[in-house]
This record gives C-alpha cells, sequence and structure tokens, in this order.
C-alpha cells in the first residue's frame, strides 16, 4: 500500500514560492516538455519561460506590479499558463476567470479582487465590454516579441504571504466569494503533490475542468514543480470524448478529478485502460460514493485511489484518505490532515467532540488562506482565532458536518447548510443519497426538493440506473428506502436519468437536474363516490394538493 500521509508528519518550512520551484526547473531542465495541449501545441520549460517573461514585461509596462491583482480569462492551452506564470513573474496574483461566465459575473468577480488588468484573447474580449469597462484588457494575441521597458523585470517580493491568487467559489447569497490565496499556502500544497503524487509516475499530469477551480491547482503546479509535462485539454472538448483522451497520453503519474468525472471515466474505458491512466488517482470535490470507490480500487489496488477533501480556503487540500482495503461505508472517510494543515472537531460552543460524536470541521495550518475579497464581515465570521493556540493563527469554519472515527480518521457526515426542511422536518439530503446508491442496480443519485405548483416541498432522487430493468430498480430503491430511512424522509419520486450532469467544474449540476422536471404520475381518476370525492378533498387540504386520484397512495404523495 502506498502511504501517503506520515501518521506524524515532519513539516518543514515552506521557504520557496510555487513561481521560484517552476523557474528552478527552467534552469534545471530547460528543454523538457513542459506544457502540452490535447491538440498537439506544446512547449519546453524554456520556451514557457520565455512567453511568461514576455508577458511579465507587457504587464509592467502597463503599470502591474506588487500588490496588484490580474484577471485571466483564456481557454486551457500554453497561453493559459504562460499568462499565468507571467503574472506571479509581475510580481502581481491572478483571478482565473471560466469562459463561461457572462460578462456581468466577471465584472463583479473582478471589483471585489480589486484588479484593474485582464489578460484575454479576441475571443473572450467583449467579456469585458460594458460593466467591465473599467479593466484594462490584455489580448495574448498583441503580446510583442520584446516589450519596450527594462530588460530586466523590477525585483519581485519574496514575501511568501503575498496573494498568490484569488479564486472565486459559490455564495449563500447569490454574491461570489474571492478566496484569497497566499504564496505560502499555495506552496505548502503543491509541494507535497509533487514530492507524493508526481514522484509516482514520469508522465505529469493532465488539466480537464475549469482553471477557476481549485482542484485544478496541483493538476497544474506540481507536474511543473517535479519537471514533469502538464496535459491542457482542450476546452471545447466534449466529456463523451474524455475517456479517449486522457487514455492516448498517458499513462500520467497522477490525476486529480471529480467522482463525476470518475464515473464518466468509468464507462468510456476498458478495464485495462482504467488500470493504465496513471498509479494515483485523487478525487476530490464532492463526497466519494464507496460503490464507485470499491470498482476503482479494484482497478488501481491498494493506495492506488485516494479520497481528498479540502475547502478552497484552505488552499486546495486538507486531508487525504488512502483506500488500502474496500470500503464498506455508504461514503468513503476524508482521512488525516495533510502536512502543514491541522483538523478539528468543534461543537457550537468551539469545543473538542469526542470520538464518533458529530460536529463542524475547522482547518488550521498554513494553508489557511487570508479571507474573503473586498468582504471583511464574512471573513471574520468563517476565519476565526483558534481558540487552543496562543499564537494569533486562525482556523477556517467550513460549515462541513464530521465526525472522527475510532482509528483517527475523520468522516465527513454532510453540510451545515444543506440542511433542508420539509413538513416541519430538517432533512440531510446526503444521508438520503447514501441509501439510495447503497442500491444494487443504481450507479449514483442525487436528492433533491422540488416545489410543486401547489408550493409544497417534495422529496425527488435523480438516479442513473446500472440494471436494464428499470421498473425492478425502483422497487429495490422503495423498499431500501422504506426499510432504512424514515418515513419522513422517503422520497416522493425516483426520476432515472442516463446520466448526472456536470457543471463547469466537474460537479453535480442540480439546477440542470432541476430543469429535467418529475415525470407527470399515472392517468388520474376522479372520485367515483361522494364517500371518495370527500377523501380526496381531505388529502388536498392536508396535502396541499389540487386533486388527487382515486388510484394515488397517500404515502407516496405526501
Amino acid at each position: 500500500p502506498v502511504v501517503l500521509v506520515d501518521a506524524v508528519p515532519v513539516v518543514e518550512p515552506v521557504v520557496r514560492s510555487v513561481l521560484a520551484e517552476v523557474e528552478a526547473r527552467v534552469a534545471l531542465s530547460p528543454s523538457a516538455a513542459a506544457v502540452v495541449s490535447s491538440s498537439g501545441v506544446g512547449v519546453s520549460f524554456a520556451e514557457l519561460d520565455a512567453r511568461a517573461v514576455r508577458v511579465a514585461r507587457w504587464l509592467v509596462s502597463c503599470g502591474v506590479g506588487s500588490g496588484s491583482v490580474v484577471g485571466v480569462l483564456l481557454d486551457r492551452g500554453v497561453d493559459l499558463v504562460a499568462s499565468l506564470v507571467g503574472v506571479w513573474k509581475a510580481g502581481a496574483a491572478f483571478v482565473p476567470l471560466d469562459p463561461s461566465y457572462p460578462s456581468g459575473r466577471i465584472a463583479g468577480m473582478l471589483t471585489d479582487a480589486g484588479a484593474t488588468v485582464a489578460v484575454t484573447s479576441g475571443r473572450y474580449a467583449d467579456r469585458f465590454a460594458g460593466d467591465g469597462a473599467g479593466v484594462r484588457v490584455l489580448r495574448v494575441e498583441d503580446v510583442p516579441e520584446t516589450v519596450a521597458g527594462p530588460e530586466v523585470l523590477p525585483g519581485r517580493s519574496t514575501d511568501l504571504d503575498e496573494l498568490a491568487y484569488v479564486i472565486f467559489t459559490s455564495g449563500s447569497t447569490g454574491r461570489p466569494k474571492g478566496v484569497q490565496v497566499t504564496h505560502r499556502g499555495l506552496a505548502n500544497h503543491v509541494r507535497w503533490a509533487a514530492s507524493v503524487l508526481a514522484s509516482r509516475g514520469s508522465g505529469g499530469c493532465a488539466a480537464f475542468s475549469s482553471v477557476a477551480f481549485d482542484l485544478q491547482v496541483p493538476n497544474v503546479w506540481a507536474p511543473l514543480v517535479a519537471g514533469q509535462r502538464v496535459l491542457m485539454v482542450d476546452q471545447d472538448l466534449d466529456l463523451s470524448e474524455l475517456g479517449q483522451v486522457l487514455s492516448g497520453f498517458g499513462p500520467f503519474s497522477f490525476l486529480k478529478l471529480t467522482p463525476g468525472h470518475l464515473e464518466i471515466l468509468g464507462r468510456q474505458l476498458s478495464d485495462e485502460q482504467a488500470r493504465s491512466l496513471a498509479p494515483t488517482i485523487v478525487v476530490a470535490g464532492e463526497a466519494l460514493p464507496a460503490g464507485l470507490a470499491n470498482r476503482w480500487w479494484g482497478l488501481l489496488g491498494p493506495g492506488g485511489l485516494v479520497n481528498e477533501y479540502g475547502p478552497t480556503e484552505a488552499s486546495v487540500g486538507t486531508c487525504v484518505f488512502p483506500i488500502v482495503v474496500e470500503q464498506s461505508v455508504s461514503v468513503v472517510p476524508i482521512g488525516r490532515a495533510l502536512p502543514g494543515m491541522s483538523m478539528l472537531v468543534l461543537d457550537p460552543q468551539m469545543q473538542l467532540c469526542p470520538v464518533g460524536v458529530t460536529g463542524e470541521l475547522y482547518v488550521g495550518g498554513v494553508g489557511v488562506a487570508r479571507g474573503y475579497a473586498g468582504q471583511p464581515i464574512l471573513t471574520a465570521e468563517r476565519f476565526v482565532p483558534d481558540p487552543f493556540a496562543g499564537d494569533g493563527s486562525r482556523l477556517y469554519r467550513t460549515g462541513d458536518l464530521v465526525r472522527r472515527l475510532a482509528g483517527g480518521d475523520v468522516e465527513f457526515v454532510g453540510r451545515v447548510d444543506h440542511q433542508v426542511k420539509v413538513r416541519g422536518y430538517r432533512i440531510e439530503l446526503g444521508e438520503i443519497e447514501s441509501v439510495v446508491e447503497g442500491v444494487e442496480g443504481v450507479g449514483d443519485a442525487v436528492a433533491l426538493v422540488s416545489a410543486s405548483e401547489a408550493g409544497d416541498a417534495r422529496l425527488v432522487v435523480f438516479y442513473r440506473p446500472t440494471l436494464p430493468a428499470v421498473a425492478d430498480v425502483v422497487e429495490r430503491i422503495r423498499a431500501r428506502c422504506a426499510e432504512t430511512l424514515p418515513e419522513y424522509m422517503v422520497p416522493a419520486d425516483l426520476v432515472a436519468v442516463e446520466s448526472i450532469p456536470l457543471n463547469a467544474n466537474g460537479k453535480v449540476d442540480r439546477a440542470a437536474l432541476l430543469a429535467v422536471g418529475v415525470p407527470a404520475r399515472g392517468e388520474h381518476v376522479e372520485a367515483g363516490t361522494e364517500l371518495e370525492a370527500q377523501l380526496a378533498g381531505i388529502w388536498c387540504q392536508v396535502l396541499n394538493l389540487d386533486r388527487v386520484s382515486t388510484t394515488d397512495s397517500f404515502f407516496d404523495l405526501g
């Protein structure tokens, strides 16, 4: 088995930024392949550095320097990586932007981050018009071979507590949150990924989801720090071709992806192709179902599949759980803290919870971000003083419910803010999903609350069947839910889908599922007697429905 985390890791202080590590690789192996796109365009470390220097000089000539923040909106490819490195060389931090973002969202993110300059391409220049008119837009096509100005770039700060990037996550208020990640926090995680994950091979890694999602951070930077290549999968690649592309460019040293991506690859690749992708596959972004984990554990062997957890506010990763034996639980544990990080399970009074007792997870250590850009009140709420330390260090309050297991690993339970209330009952949707995914014939499942035209909330489970007898699968699900869940948690509707849709970050697209809708019930049969009409009226009143059929079940309806 591969040991990815020592019980008591020895943590050496971070002394160099990721940029400094990449520059060291340029000096050590200038002709080695650094970045290659799936369309065939590639550059060496020396060529990547030369492009980045041109971008940096260009930015400096436009007034960018230490303390500046620069937006970067480019397709995945060589120009994207060169531009990100160039921003660092100019002494600034970058804001990665996804090409799918509308102009209004981009403008708000750049304003919150304090960016006045953006690097993009002609393809996306119009995204900065209108609301984004206050930002100076630089197109990579216009970067000259030589830039007027000093031959040597102004000295950049070596302070590792300066910003490396500002990356935005969705906010419960509807306003995205710009997480300010420092060079120290970034370097701590990338150093671990380079030394432990990239060292498993020589093929580097691949980036195939949004660069505006921090799951991609180690995929891009760990290979470069280790002197290996990073494959930038073309922006317009259809997910139906992902397996073919990765298999064609593999094997990689490691891959990091979401459970949704892992599910897709499992359907696109043969067992032999799946085994040869990489010796280590890291899964992050969402809870990892045991069924999915066990299939890949069987393919990769003990330690080949690693479950990673980490909020963006803790610089990508907090803890890992290498899967060395078959999992018998519904959801794989998230494991133990990575080097330089700490995990505390606290009750509402911020006291330590005993083993086995559910509490909220607080994360500490080198990776804790500076805070949220332009949101001091929210920063104060989520980044709190560590009550167990007297050195002024802070903890990030994740909002995730967890419990520590007897062996020391931590198990994810659910979200504090993902609990829903249906007919007065508080429900954790993840519990329902775990039960449904444990049914033979179900690949994966997502539980949601859907409001009917009458305004009542109903539990709906969207699931992907793996057996052809869909009707039988439905009966299996209903039976398991009835046996395992209290009545108020039994889903009212079960909707079979060919696949669970993913958003640009590789996470479940719940809005797209709700758009699928709940299929209409069977043929409506009107009441045939006065007694039936009276009963139907009572049911409508109690269940807040416009009408009921004489063939309906009271418990299925409500």
